[in-house]
């Protein structure tokens, strides 16, 4: 007994004195509860994965039924606007619309909806109004076109210079009047916005007839707005902040205008500064006695006018509205494109023939994938429908619907324009004479380079902001 206890003894000793035997007994317990909680954790992040991707399909179904809902609820808005535009136009008054005039308009606007006003720029004389409601009594966001009005008022302050180009982008692109009012920039508007400042653009608002009706012989015309020279405070933490000065410029935030007012402000630039007073002829006898009632007459220097419809030519030419361009019918105008309350408005203020005007055609429709290449297009369409109509007089006698300070707009264009090429024809028409390729097209005036290489207007030196 006593050699038992004494190996036992010796025994425990060895296993205490033993340095490997805790890992030797521990060891295989640890490495399975380990194992064990690898296992775990490995089907926790399984699950964890699966989870995930169940809920970022749940949150991308979601989107995608969001945005169906709004597709559905934006088309049922649209429907409802054409129902109520075509409801308009068979509201109209048509005493005193010219039958010829009003088809080709029906016949370019077809499902669209929208208003048109085609007028006489030297007598305000209106040849007709498809959708009299919209184009009398509702005020529309000007978008892009505001920014005839600010190129104007830019002129007329100094601030710029139709020939200067003014530096976008950090310095690194520059741009002058004519390419900005063909591309839309609305860097460049807004930087004229904020040098001019709220209280100068709005003054010249006002004296070029906006904010104000025309004084057109229907009634309820509605007067368009303005914003206010001191925008007010929002009164709620989460109201919409007042318009920017340079939005304003750029994108026409806070105004409202007609397409009447749109058309008489376009008609203004056309003949030289004169806002007329616009007048439907109920009969023939009428038109003979027509005489035109200017409002007020404005100081439109000519080389600043002659800028301006050479911004407008470009539009056509390669800019916004290229794609509306006709061969054999000379046309200018503004496009501007933005989005309304819901839907997206395009709008778009012309006038034909360059050389010889004799219409305004002023459109505005709105959608949901409406824009101002889609007005140009509506336009450029009546004009192929009215081409007769702008074929020069053979005499030389003006019109009994002109008046003695109608002028051309193609005597003398500024003199960065270039002569024409030896190639090209020269239209003849009394004492005006318009540069044209062999096509018919007028030919492209050459600017100066913005960027300092030979080739002008290259789409490397536009800026990639949002043009209207």
């Amino acid at each position: 007994m006593r050699r038992f206890k004494r190996a036992w003894f010796i025994g425990l000793v060895f296993v205490l004195l033993d340095p490997t035997w805790p890992l030797s007994h521990i060891a295989p317990s640890a490495s399975g509860d380990e194992d064990a909680a690898y296992a775990s954790a490995i089907r926790f992040e399984r699950q964890a994965s699966r989870r995930s991707r169940a809920s970022a399909r749940q949150r991308a179904r979601r989107r995608a039924a969001r945005r169906a809902a709004a597709a559905r609820r934006l088309a049922r808005l649209e429907a409802s606007v054409r129902r109520a535009s075509q409801v308009a136009i068979q509201r109209d008054d048509l005493r005193g619309e010219d039958p010829e005039v009003r088809q080709a308009v029906l016949a370019a606007l077809r499902h669209h909806a929208g208003t048109v006003v085609v007028m006489d720029p030297y007598s305000g004389r209106i040849y007709s109004i498809v959708n009299q409601e919209w184009a009398l009594r509702k005020g529309f966001k000007p978008c892009s076109t505001i920014k005839l009005l600010v190129g104007l008022a830019g002129l007329k302050e100094g601030i710029i210079d139709a020939k200067t180009p003014l530096p976008l982008g950090g310095g690194s692109i520059a741009m002058n009047l004519i390419e900005a009012l063909a591309h839309s920039n609305n860097q460049y508007f807004q930087i004229i916005g904020e040098r001019l400042g709220r209280t100068t653009l709005l003054r010249y608002a006002r004296e070029w007839g906006l904010g104000q009706p025309t004084e057109i012989n229907l009634p309820r015309e509605s007067a368009g707005r303005l914003p206010s020279e001191r925008p007010p405070r929002p009164r709620r933490r989460r109201s919409a902040p007042p318009p920017a000065v340079g939005r304003m410029a750029s994108h026409g935030d806070g105004f409202a205008v007609t397409a009447l007012q749109l058309a008489v402000l376009t008609s203004a630039i056309i003949n030289g500064g004169t806002l007329y007073r616009p007048q439907i002829v109920r009969s023939e006898a009428e038109a003979s006695r027509l005489i035109p009632i200017p409002r007020r007459h404005l100081d439109l220097p000519p080389e600043h006018r002659e800028n301006l419809i050479a911004g407008m030519i470009a539009a056509v030419e390669y800019g916004t509205a290229k794609l509306a361009y006709v061969p054999g019918i000379t046309f200018a105008g503004k496009t501007g494109s933005c989005r309304g309350d819901s839907l997206w408005l395009g709008l778009f203020t012309s006038f034909a023939p360059v050389s010889d005007p004799r219409l305004v055609v002023t459109v505005i429709v709105q959608g949901r994938h409406e824009r101002g290449s889609t007005a140009a297009s509506i336009a450029s369409q009546i004009y192929q429908r009215l081409a007769h109509r702008l074929i020069p007089l053979p005499t030389a006698e003006p019109s009994p619907e002109r008046t003695p300070e109608r002028q051309s707009l193609t005597p003398e264009w500024p003199e960065y324009m270039p002569p024409v090429s030896d190639g090209a024809k020269i239209s003849k028409r009394g004492s005006r004479e318009t540069p044209q390729r062999e096509d018919g097209r007028i030919a492209r005036p050459q600017f100066e380079n913005l960027t300092k290489r030979e080739e002008t207007h290259e789409s490397r030196s536009i800026p990639r902001t949002r043009r209207g």
